[in-house]
């Protein structure tokens, strides 16, 4: 069964746009760097760190129950790189564990607090079995419980209804039919016209 076939509505919880750089220190080697758009970084960026590209963050919430929610299913982290210097964006990048890149968005996200973002995104780049985090809400289970059964209880009423009502409409419909079959001379089982047939049966008699 698809896991997401129950799904009611999906949200973006998370949307977290930032730049990647490199920045030269003074022995000369260079450092993988990596700051959100909103950081105070962002608004004043040091001279010895050069732009290489950008990145984006995103975290969607499945929700699942009707009429109330049930269950809110937290998806993995979806990161989305462009890298200046190659041709192609990387629409859900997958980075290993030890790497610079990685490491450096994972210290942006801690810099601004997106503690529960980066969570995701580890759960994400682990692989772990049911990577999803779900949130249940029992209260809802039990209320949308007693909805559904009280709709079934509505619905299955209304049947019953309906169908004793189209069987009273269709023995008034054969009454009324009956009634004018006798008072116009017919077999009221079968509508059969019986003009002359008591005149010839009493014509046999006084033969």
């Amino acid at each position: 069964m698809d896991r997401h076939a129950s799904v009611v509505k999906s949200a973006t919880v998370f949307d977290l746009a930032g730049w990647i750089a490199e920045e030269t220190r003074a022995n000369g080697s260079v450092r993988t760097d990596a700051w959100l758009v909103n950081s105070p970084r962002a608004r004043a960026p040091s001279p010895t760190v050069k732009i290489t590209g950008n990145f984006r963050l995103t975290i969607d919430d499945h929700f699942q129950g009707w009429p109330l929610t049930t269950s809110i299913h937290r998806q993995p982290a979806r990161l989305d790189l462009d890298i200046l210097a190659q041709a192609k964006p990387q629409p859900n990048a997958k980075l290993d564990a030890d790497s610079p890149l990685r490491l450096a968005i994972e210290q942006a996200l801690s810099a601004d607090e997106q503690n529960e973002a980066l969570q995701s995104w580890h759960r994400g780049n682990q692989d772990l079995l049911g990577s999803e985090q779900v949130r249940q809400h029992w209260l809802n289970w039990f209320i949308a419980a007693g909805i559904w059964w009280m709709l079934m209880v509505f619905t299955s009423s209304l049947a019953i209804n309906t169908l004793q009502f189209g069987w009273l409409l269709r023995e008034r419909h054969r009454a009324r039919r009956q009634f004018q079959w006798l008072a116009s001379g017919k077999c009221s089982h079968c509508g059969y016209d019986l003009t002359g047939l008591e005149f010839m049966n009493g014509a046999r008699s006084a033969g």
